[in-house]
């Protein structure tokens, strides 16, 4: 209900505001359209030959996942930024359905509403209503994050196969969705559980799904090489303040000021209670896996950040949970009469 009402107000935009960004993701879908239509013997020279006829397109700057996704969605429902900017949506709704899915599972089965507050929050309705590789990014690292969590509690279950295929389809979307693999092992070192990482099924599945990342690594390292220097910080050094505090400045931008606050109550109370500690402590090693690694990386952007959003749902939830369950014993012994009153 959220996402449709959020998706009925904004009917009239077409998602090709941002910049020169967003017309040149909705051009790189055709140009995988024609590129998978014709197939042809010669990649490169057909991508420049492309690119003379139409100057917008960037086809190594991003990895080409969502890019065949739209090329599909042309091709079923013809060409359009609303076709496009449908499929950002979509991911926004994956996105708000395994938040719930993790609120139910990990926190009470109570708690699965808040998952509505991240379609609120400024940064998702701005990014879910363009076409931006932003929420993709968000929806598929989330959905690593909750089948990784499902292997670590359950090391013999299937979950390793969704959660390594979602990372590498979240890389191969947005290349910064791989910080999901630094929280994964920020949660294997922090939870001490290393016998995940002797699993077979991941190192047999590992090699398979590397072969699919070799192709597009050669591409950038050949015909994209500047992106490559968004990985490392060599202008400012380490110890350099701004590098560290600029995502901390940009919260209030991301996030309502409401949903920081209930953030900063949850972390305090969830990892006071017992109960709750565990997975406040999973979900507070989650946020700082990525604030820090997205601050290591030179390129910044506000929006890079989003996949901290889920995390604060979840904190906030954490918080709202305990303090409910803490009142309700008190407000269930008071007499009818006050509530009457009230």
């Amino acid at each position: 209900m959220v996402l449709a009402y959020l998706i009925a107000i904004h009917l009239h935009n077409d998602g090709l505001w941002f910049q020169g960004d967003a017309p040149r993701h909705l051009a790189n879908g055709l140009f995988w359209l024609d590129l998978l239509k014709e197939l042809p013997s010669d990649p490169k020279q057909f991508a420049l030959a492309y690119y003379a006829r139409y100057p917008v397109i960037h086809p190594t700057a991003h990895p080409p996942v969502f890019y065949v996704i739209e090329a599909v969605a042309f091709a079923l429902f013809g060409a359009s930024p609303f076709v496009a900017k449908g499929i950002v949506l979509l991911f926004a709704l994956m996105a708000a359905i395994y938040l719930t899915l993790w609120l139910r599972r990990w926190v009470a089965p109570e708690a699965g509403w808040a998952a509505g507050l991240l379609l609120l929050q400024p940064s998702v309705i701005l990014w879910s209503h363009t076409v931006m590789l932003n929420t993709p990014s968000m929806a598929l690292g989330l959905g690593a994050l909750w089948h990784m969590r499902r292997w670590l509690e359950s090391p013999a279950s299937k979950h390793v196969y969704p959660a390594m295929i979602l990372t590498v389809a979240g890389i191969l979307t947005y290349v910064t969705t791989g910080i999901v693999v630094l929280v994964f092992f920020g949660w294997v070192i922090v939870g001490r559980q290393w016998a995940v990482l002797k699993d077979r099924r991941a190192w047999l599945l590992a090699p398979v799904l590397l072969l699919v990342l070799i192709p597009w690594a050669v591409v950038v390292t050949r015909w994209a090489p500047a992106h490559l220097t968004s990985v490392y910080d060599s202008g400012n050094p380490i110890w350099f303040l701004k590098r560290w505090t600029y995502y901390a400045e940009a919260l209030p931008v991301l996030f309502t000021p409401l949903l920081l606050g209930l953030t900063a109550l949850g972390t305090v109370v969830g990892l006071a209670d017992r109960s709750l500690r565990r997975e406040a402590r999973t979900v507070v090693v989650w946020s700082l896996v990525c604030y820090l690694g997205f601050s290591y990386v030179v390129s910044r952007d506000e929006r890079y950040v989003m996949l901290l959003g889920p995390a604060a749902v979840v904190l906030t939830a954490i918080g709202l949970w305990s303090l409910a369950r803490r009142a309700a014993p008190r407000l269930s012994a008071k007499p009818a009469w006050i509530f009457l009153a009230a």
